[in-house]
């Protein structure tokens, strides 16, 4: 997908979602209930993902992160500067993100 699809669709996600997020952090993590068990919770084991290396272009050689979704790196750069910092764009941040994981990095 084009990264201004990909944004598009972010943005449209991101809306649907902070609408419901304080209900759904409550559901999720049993904030603020007063059912909270006795019993500790055992902690899941997680294991962590082979590692792989860079994703390959069409070409052969390894893709580099840096020159992966210029599209959605620009905007979300842009915003960095113009509105002073990572929390203003944080949506322009996960789009970048989105493109990268489309791209096969592990971001």
């Amino acid at each position: 997908p084009s990264s201004a699809t990909v944004l598009g669709d972010l943005s449209r996600s991101f809306e649907a979602h902070t609408a419901s997020a304080p209900a759904t952090f409550q559901k999720m993590f049993g904030r603020g209930t007063t059912t909270a068990s006795a019993e500790p919770k055992a902690e899941p084991t997680v294991t962590a993902p082979a590692k792989k290396g860079p994703p390959v272009g069409a070409d052969g050689k390894p893709k580099k992160i840096c020159c992966a979704c210029p599209d959605t790196k620009k905007v979300r750069d842009e915003c960095m500067v113009l509105k002073g910092g990572e929390a203003a764009c944080l949506d322009m941040i996960e789009a970048h993100k989105v493109c990268l994981r489309s791209e096969g990095f592990d971001v």
